[in-house]
C-alpha cells in the first residue's frame, strides 16, 4: 500500500519500509544409472513427499521446489535391479541441481556343458575337466555341467583321462556372454586294446 509523508521545512522524518522478497523455486534433475553407466528407466525416487520416475534417458525431474536441503531415496526399482541408495540434495533459488544415483543391475548367470568323446565318437566317462578354475568329472554320458557362470573369459581343458585313453586335447578359451548356455565337445584318443599271446614250444 502507498503512504503519503508530509515533512515540514527543516524537519527530519524517518520511516521504515518493508519490502517482500518472493523466493524463486528451484529444480532437481536425478540421473539413475547402473554399474555399467547404462540408463535405468522406471526407477521411482522419493523426495519432499513426492515420487518421480526416471524416463528412458535415465532422468527424473522435480520442479517448483522451495530452496532447502532435501533427503531423497530410491522408492522402487524396475525388475532386474537392486539397491536402495539415498542421499541429500541442496536446492538453490532459481537454479537447476543435478544428482547422480547409481544402482546395480543383476547379472544373468550362464552355464557351460562339456562332453568328452574319443576318436570314434564314443563318450568318455570319468574324464577330469577344468573350466576357469572349476573342476569336475564327466558322467556316464561323458558330460560335465558348470553352472552359475558370470560373464567373462574362461580357459577350459581335459586334465586327466582313464588309463585306456590318451589326452591329445589342448586348452581352449571361450568368452561367456551373460545369460548364455555354452556347449562343446572335447576329443581324446582311445588307446588300442592290448591282449596276451601264448606261445607253445
Amino acid at each position: 500500500a502507498s503512504q503519503s509523508v508530509y515533512i515540514a521545512e527543516g524537519a527530519t522524518e524517518v520511516r521504515t519500509l518493508q519490502v517482500q522478497h518472493n523466493t524463486q523455486p528451484g529444480t532437481v534433475i536425478f540421473n539413475v544409472t547402473d554399474q555399467d553407466n547404462h540408463p535405468v528407466e522406471g526407477a521411482d525416487i522419493s523426495i519432499n513427499d513426492t515420487t518421480i520416475t526416471t524416463n528412458a534417458e535415465r532422468t527424473a525431474t522435480i520442479t517448483d521446489i522451495e530452496p532447502n536441503n532435501y533427503t531423497y531415496s530410491i522408492a522402487e526399482l524396475p525388475e532386474g535391479y537392486i539397491g536402495n541408495p539415498s542421499g541429500e540434495v541442496t536446492v538453490n533459488e532459481a537454479e537447476i541441481t543435478t544428482a547422480e544415483i547409481s544402482v546395480e543391475r543383476e547379472v544373468e548367470l550362464s552355464t557351460a556343458q562339456i562332453k568328452v568323446i574319443d576318436q570314434n565318437g564314443d563318450v568318455v566317462q570319468d574324464a577330469s575337466v577344468s573350466f576357469g578354475g572349476l573342476t569336475g568329472t564327466t558322467n556316464a554320458e561323458g558330460i560335465i555341467n558348470f553352472e552359475s557362470l558370470e560373464p567373462g573369459r574362461y580357459n577350459y581343458s581335459v586334465t586327466n583321462v582313464p588309463s585306456s585313453y590318451y589326452n591329445s586335447s589342448e586348452e581352449q578359451v571361450i568368452d561367456i556372454e551373460e545369460g548364455s548356455a555354452f556347449e562343446t565337445e572335447i576329443k581324446v584318443e582311445k588307446l588300442p586294446e592290448t591282449g596276451a599271446v601264448t606261445i607253445q614250444i
